[in-house]
């Protein structure tokens, strides 16, 4: 499910941003739904939005999890294989956060990126 949320993300994407901006798209977008599967609940079931704002060249990605629970940073060793994901999105995203779900059920994470963004 990463791979396909980061392969449709990118090719809606594609057209309205550039390739640096599309390249951190497809690594944040990975995570987040990575994490959504791995922390949103039982079912699994997890939805990826894309919304980009002309006014501000802005490229919004949200996934959506059934879970209740919130992101939450934990210190990761060097021989871990995970943990470093919103480290991710603090150092690459132009803004991120959270939100519950829609009728307050589940969890949204989201970032932001400027999608002419050069390096």
């Amino acid at each position: 499910m990463p791979g396909r949320a980061r392969k449709w993300a990118a090719s809606v994407a594609a057209p309205h941003a550039s390739s640096p901006a599309i390249d951190t798209l497809r690594l944040l977008t990975s995570e987040i739904a990575t994490n959504a599967l791995q922390h949103g609940g039982a079912t699994g079931i997890v939805r990826v939005a894309l919304l980009l704002a002309d006014e501000s060249a802005r490229l919004r990605v949200e996934v959506y999890d059934e879970g209740g629970g919130v992101p939450s940073r934990r210190t990761a060793s060097d021989e871990d294989e995970d943990g470093r994901g919103l480290f991710l999105l603090d150092a690459l995203a132009h803004a991120w956060g959270h939100d519950p779900g829609p009728d307050g059920r589940g969890t949204v994470v989201w970032f932001e990126l400027d999608a002419k963004a050069t390096a």
